[in-house]
């Protein structure tokens, strides 16, 4: 009598290993994702549904943006850097000082309140003109507009963020003796930095489209005459590659400034400040 054939349970097969994926790499994987769905999208619409000369595919915009990288390019990148950098630079560390000084002392800030409620109202195209009456139409005008827009970002937020400093850390260090400078060092500057971030965040935004808008009244160089002077030519693919690479070159400075929180700034930030 031949043996019965006994077959396993399915509790008893084997289980397979369970695949666990970081967060990080499920964030990648999902940023990948939603690039290639969009640049499909824009294939199959450039092709099927919209098919003109004024409207390129993302493979004609990839062969033109290699055209140009190998030719002027970099060169108009590295110009509108040094201006975008140049102007945030100084529009951020006057913006912080004016902030911190308006923020905690109430006579200069009844003497530059009514000038910058005033000014922060009046765009930097605006102010195109007379800077090049003042400065030519050189690089001191195009950083002088950058400065300008990036301030006030700076300056507000900085505002806010003496106005939020917790009033019980101020009872503390007036009860323990502390100087005023030492108020300032010890709790009124820590519990702004995360304030502070949050404007540079944003003035750098603002700074970009300062810096586009100038090069585009008045430049012979950089990523914004780029796109102004292939608007004159009807060159689409050269206006996508000019907007593509601003959106890398202020992509690229966000994460600097996010890498520098992480960084430095983490401890200040308010999820640490209240351990």
């Amino acid at each position: 009598m031949e043996a019965e054939i006994r077959r396993p349970h399915l509790s008893q097969l084997p289980s397979l290993p369970s695949i666990r994926l970081s967060p990080r790499i499920v964030s990648a994987l999902i940023y990948a994702a939603s690039i290639i769905v969009f640049f499909a999208a824009w294939q199959l619409f450039a092709t099927y549904i919209y098919q003109s000369v004024l409207f390129p595919t993302p493979l004609e915009t990839a062969w033109t943006f290699a055209r140009l990288a190998a030719t002027n390019l970099p060169g108009d990148i590295e110009v509108s850097f040094g201006r975008v950098i140049t102007g945030f630079a100084i529009g951020g560390v006057v913006g912080t000082i004016l902030g911190l000084a308006m923020g905690s002392y109430a006579p200069i800030r009844s003497l530059f309140e009514p000038y910058v409620h005033f000014l922060r109202f009046i765009p930097p195209i605006a102010w195109f003109t007379p800077a090049v009456i003042w400065f030519g139409i050189g690089e001191e005008s195009k950083v002088f507009l950058i400065t300008y827009t990036t301030t006030f970002v700076v300056l507000l937020n900085t505002m806010a963020g003496v106005e939020a400093v917790p009033i019980k850390r101020v009872l503390v260090a007036r009860m323990f003796g502390a100087s005023p400078l030492q108020k300032f060092l010890r709790i009124t500057l820590p519990s702004s930095l995360s304030y502070i971030f949050t404007g540079l965040r944003l003035a750098s935004g603002n700074a970009f489209m300062t810096m586009v808008a100038a090069e585009m009244l008045g430049a012979n160089q950089g990523v914004g005459f780029l796109i102004i002077n292939a608007r004159l030519w009807s060159a689409t693919d050269q206006v996508f590659c000019g907007m593509f690479v601003l959106g890398c070159m202020g992509y690229a400075t966000d994460l600097v400034i996010r890498w520098s929180i992480r960084r430095w700034g983490w401890r200040y930030m308010p999820q640490h400040q209240n351990e």
